[in-house]
C-alpha cells in the first residue's frame, strides 16, 4: 500500500525510541484527518512485524454539526473495513468549555485525553497512538516561542508522555499527504483547520510560508531543535527533581519551599524547581508562564510578607524561612473558618489547628516563683472574670499595650517582629477580654491584670501548638 519512504521514518522512529514492545496493544487515535488516517494504515502494515494488537478509538466533539458526525461514521466505516474493532463516544466539549471556563481548544484536548486513557484502561491497551507529525512539532515549538518559554517548551510534543506515543514525529504533513493521495486512501477534513481564529492556524497558514522565504527547511529545523531542547531538558529535569525532594515538603494542598536552600541554587535549577511546584497544584498539562516563574523567584528572594498568583488559582506565599505554594491564598482560606470562640475556664479550647488551656490557681503559690514563658501567662482572674474571655483570629487595625509597656502596638507589628509568616496570621488564636487583646498567644500579652501581692485567685493560660 505505501513506498517504503514513510513508512520506514515510521518503522525506524518506533524502533530507535523503543515505543512500542511485542504483545503490545495499541490504541490508535482515530479522529479520521489524514494524519490519523496514515497512523492506522501504517500501523496495521508494520502489525505482524512489531507483533502489536490494534483497536482505535474516536470521539466525537459535537462541535461541527452533521460534519462531526460524518467523520464518525468514517472512522466506524473504516475500522470495520480493516477488522480491527471501534470504539466511539460523544461530548459537549463546548459545555464543558463553558462550565469549566476554558477555551474549546483546551476543553476538547482535556475531554479527548480522558475518553482515550479511559478507554485504553478498560480494553488493557499499553499504548496510545495519535498523529502528531513533523510539522505539527514545528508549529507547537513555534506557538511555545511567541507566547514566551524556556528550555521546555523549545521540548515541544515529546514522542513518549505515559501512554501516549508519537510515531510520526518524523515524518511530514507533505510526506503523509502524497502517500494517501498516491494510495488512493480517502480521509476527513476538518474545515475549521482553515479559520484564522486559531493561534496553530496561523502559524500554519501565514507565520510558517514567511519563515521558509528564510530558511526553507525550517519545519526540519525547528523539529532539531525540539530534538535538542529535548535531550537538554532530560538532563536539567533530573537534577530539578533531586533540588526538589531536597528543597520541597507536599502536603495535601500545598508545598512549602525552603528558602536557604532555593535561593542558594543556580536560577536555571530555581525555574525548574519552582514549576514542579506549581505542577503538583495545577490542572493536568497547564504550566506558568516564564514572567510569572521570574516574578515569584524575585519575591522568594527576600519580600517576607508578599504573595503572588502565578497560576490561576494557584498562589506563592513568601514566608519567613519557607515559600508555600498554595491553591489560594492562605489569609482567603481562614477568613471563611474560625470565628471567635468563648474560653472554658477551666478547661480547654481549641481553635484551629491550636489549644488553649486554662486554669484558676489559688493565691496560696503567690509567694512561690511562677514560672513565665511565651506560651504560659498569668492575670488576676478577679479582674478579669466579670468579662467575657474568647480566642479568635486578628482584626483590622488591631492593636494592645504590651505588659511592661505604655503604648498601644499594633499586632502586625508584633507578627513582623516574632517573624511570624504572613500567611499564619490570619489564623493565629487572639486572646480577648471583651473587645480588649489581653494575649496573642505565644507571642506576647497585654498589661491587663497582672499578678501582685494583692492578688487572691490566678488565671493561667497556656498554647499549646
Amino acid at each position: 500500500m505505501f513506498n517504503n519512504s514513510p513508512l520506514n521514518k515510521m518503522r525506524e522512529f518506533i524502533i530507535s525510541r523503543r515505543l512500542i514492545k511485542p504483545k503490545d496493544k495499541v490504541l490508535v487515535a482515530l479522529s479520521g484527518g489524514p494524519d490519523s488516517v496514515f497512523l492506522l494504515y501504517a500501523l496495521l502494515a508494520l502489525r505482524n512485524e512489531l507483533k502489536i494488537n490494534i483497536i482505535a478509538g474516536h470521539l466525537n466533539h459535537c462541535l461541527r454539526g452533521a460534519e462531526s458526525n460524518k467523520d464518525e461514521i468514517f472512522a466506524k466505516t473504516l475500522a470495520k473495513k480493516e477488522g480491527i474493532k471501534m470504539i466511539s463516544a460523544k461530548r459537549d466539549v463546548a459545555g464543558y468549555a463553558k462550565r469549566k471556563k476554558l477555551s474549546i481548544e483546551t476543553a476538547a484536548r482535556e475531554l479527548r485525553r480522558e475518553f482515550l486513557l479511559k478507554t485504553a484502561d478498560k480494553y488493557n491497551c499499553q499504548k496510545i497512538a495519535t498523529g502528531h507529525n513533523l510539522n505539527d512539532q514545528a508549529e507547537t515549538v513555534l506557538m511555545h516561542i511567541i507566547r514566551g518559554s524556556g528550555l521546555t517548551g523549545l521540548k515541544g510534543i515529546p514522542a513518549v508522555n505515559g501512554k501516549f506515543i508519537r510515531p510520526m514525529l518524523g515524518i511530514s504533513r507533505e510526506e503523509i499527504l502524497e502517500y494517501l493521495r498516491v494510495n488512493k486512501i480517502a480521509w476527513r477534513e476538518d474545515s475549521t483547520n482553515k479559520s484564522p481564529d486559531h493561534t496553530r492556524n496561523r502559524i500554519r497558514l501565514t507565520l510558517i510560508p514567511q519563515l521558509k522565504k528564510y530558511n526553507p527547511q525550517i519545519i526540519q529545523s525547528l523539529s532539531n531543535l525540539a530534538e535538542s531542547a529535548g535531550s537538554d531538558l532530560d538532563l536539567v529535569e533530573q537534577l530539578a527533581e533531586q533540588a526538589f525532594k531536597q528543597t520541597a515538603k507536599i502536603h495535601k494542598a500545598k508545598i512549602n519551599i525552603d528558602l536557604s536552600l532555593f535561593n542558594s541554587y543556580n536560577k536555571g535549577l530555581q525555574r525548574n524547581v519552582l514549576r514542579l511546584a506549581v505542577l503538583h497544584l495545577a490542572r493536568q498539562g497547564v504550566a506558568p508562564s516564564f514572567e510569572a516563574v521570574e516574578n515569584c523567584i524575585h519575591l522568594m528572594a527576600g519580600r517576607v510578607g508578599s504573595r503572588f498568583e502565578i497560576l490561576p488559582g494557584i498562589w506563592c506565599i513568601i514566608g519567613y524561612k519557607t515559600a508555600e505554594i498554595a491553591g489560594a491564598p492562605a489569609s482567603t482560606a481562614v477568613n471563611m473558618g474560625a470565628a471567635a470562640k468563648k474560653l472554658t475556664i477551666p478547661g480547654r479550647t481549641a481553635f484551629n489547628s491550636h489549644l488553649i488551656r486554662l486554669k484558676i490557681i489559688g493565691s496560696q503559690i503567690l509567694g512561690k516563683t511562677l514560672i513565665r514563658s511565651a506560651d504560659a501567662v498569668y492575670y488576676d482572674w478577679d479582674r478579669l472574670k466579670n468579662r467575657d474571655l474568647t480566642v479568635g483570629k486578628r482584626q483590622p487595625g488591631d492593636a494592645m499595650v504590651p505588659f511592661g509597656s505604655s503604648h498601644k502596638k499594633k499586632t502586625k507589628e508584633i507578627f513582623i517582629e516574632a517573624k511570624v509568616p504572613q500567611a499564619k496570621r490570619d489564623s493565629w488564636p487572639v486572646v480577648r477580654c471583651g473587645s480588649e487583646i489581653i494575649w496573642l498567644a505565644g507571642l506576647k500579652r497585654s498589661n491587663h491584670a497582672p499578678v501582685n501581692k494583692e492578688t487572691k485567685n490566678i488565671l493561667k493560660l497556656e498554647f499549646i501548638k
